[in-house]
């Protein structure tokens, strides 16, 4: 019987455990009719919210609208067990850091076994946990791809070493230090081994180019952000103190001694800085500052914009951040920012001098420069504000989705075997 080339449906799964962007990636497989599976850890965080209040507003956006429930398959115990554990550690960092890794393998593992069972063409998975995961693709001849979400590990664990003996004071609120060298391992043979990278900025792309991986298994995969502000508001932002947000985690990777240094050196009783986050800090790290911000602990995603309509100014100093995705989220908001070099936003979104500035790191003198020209000068602050609104605009989900489309049928098409049937 002649044999005849039949064009299959490609298949891809998507595993990945609860970072914030993974249900936008799900959502754009689905939507290019490429998806077969999306594993996670904690989804329709509703049903957990029943028994376990706490877990109603961090885990709000552990569902999205949209996707096909019959696509999802949810495992929670290695984050439930890793949130327990970080729990009763109370900030340990030797329980928390290991806690986090226990969580990676659980997953993995569970993954592994899974891709036994099913039949696809191409494993994407979360970096991190992954490394079983792509063993078992490459044992069944299929395509591996790590989403990279970080910059490459070596880098990382410089620059945080580097910040842990600059200001041992703020060591404690650094994560991952020490680094579980088991980790790394992993992540290390996770980059070795897959047969593509996504990367979300082009500040990665250059650490792990710098790190020694091949160009050729690198692709750029900026990230979007929700529908911009219909409504941005600068009235609200009228009369008052110079508002400055920092939005995050206080931890010294975010750069926070340098953007409260700066604000200390300018000792303005006009300039109020806002901090917004879990803190990591420890109070004899802060105690030198206490009189020139205001914290605000975890304000929930839906909340944020009304922080944003009563600012004037975001800066995000970070020592590193992959990408930086609340930098966008305040340009859409109409705020212009101060970004370091060591973010997406520094790197791919923000136009020097036009929708905002971006220093260097560790530049206590720039952040505080450019934080002074933005108060002297309000008209400045309004055009930046509004070319930051624009430019968020060309950064959308949709965008996204249509790279990563082009991106995953391009790497299918150059790689995957023809399927004949008989």
């Amino acid at each position: 019987m002649r044999s005849e080339y039949t064009e299959s449906v490609p298949s891809v799964v998507l595993s990945h455990g609860g970072v914030q962007y993974s249900y936008q990636m799900a959502l754009a497989l689905q939507r290019a009719g490429l998806l077969s599976a999306f594993y996670t850890t904690i989804y329709d965080f509703r049903r957990l919210g029943k028994f376990l209040p706490w877990f109603r507003s961090r885990l709000s956006r552990r569902r999205y609208e949209g996707l096909d429930e019959a696509l999802i398959k949810s495992n929670p115990c290695p984050e439930l067990l890793q949130r327990a554990v970080s729990y009763l550690a109370l900030g340990n960092s030797f329980f928390t850091n290991r806690s986090i890794h226990w969580r990676c393998r659980l997953f993995d593992d569970y993954i592994s076994r899974e891709l036994e069972r099913i039949k696809f063409d191409l494993l994407i998975g979360l970096s991190g946990s992954a490394l079983s995961s792509i063993k078992k693709t490459k044992e069944k001849g299929k395509i591996s791809v790590v989403d990279q979400h970080d910059i490459h590990y070596s880098l990382a664990e410089r620059l945080l070493r580097e910040e842990q003996e600059l200001h041992p004071e703020f060591a404690s609120s650094i994560p991952y230090l020490p680094p579980l060298w088991s980790y790394l391992n992993c992540v290390k043979q996770e980059l070795d081994l897959a047969d593509f990278i996504l990367v979300p900025s082009s500040f990665s792309l250059k650490s792990h180019l710098d790190g020694g991986i091949p160009q050729e298994k690198l692709i750029l995969m900026l990230h979007g952000m929700n529908p911009p502000h219909d409504n941005v508001c600068p009235s609200k932002r009228e009369g008052g103190k110079f508002r400055i947000l920092f939005v995050g985690t206080l931890t010294q990777r975010k750069g926070l001694k340098y953007l409260l240094e700066a604000v200390k050196q300018l000792h303005s009783s006009q300039i109020e800085l806002i901090l917004i986050g879990d803190c990591m800090a420890e109070e004899r790290a802060l105690a030198p500052y206490r009189d020139f911000f205001r914290y605000i602990p975890y304000v929930p995603y839906s909340k944020l914009k009304d922080h944003f309509d009563h600012a004037h100014l975001l800066v995000l100093p970070s020592i590193f951040d992959a990408f930086g995705l609340v930098a966008l989220d305040a340009m859409a908001a109409g705020l212009p920012v101060i970004v370091s070099e060591h973010t997406a936003a520094g790197s791919d979104i923000v136009r020097n001098g036009i929708d905002g500035f971006v220093v260097p790191i560790r530049d206590t003198e720039a952040i505080k420069r450019e934080i002074l020209t933005l108060y002297e000068n309000e008209n400045l602050r309004r055009q930046m504000g509004f070319n930051a609104s624009e430019r968020a605009k060309e950064f959308s989900w949709d965008t996204y989705a249509e790279r990563l489309k082009n991106a995953i049928e391009r790497i299918l098409s150059t790689s995957r075997k023809p399927t004949y049937a008989a």
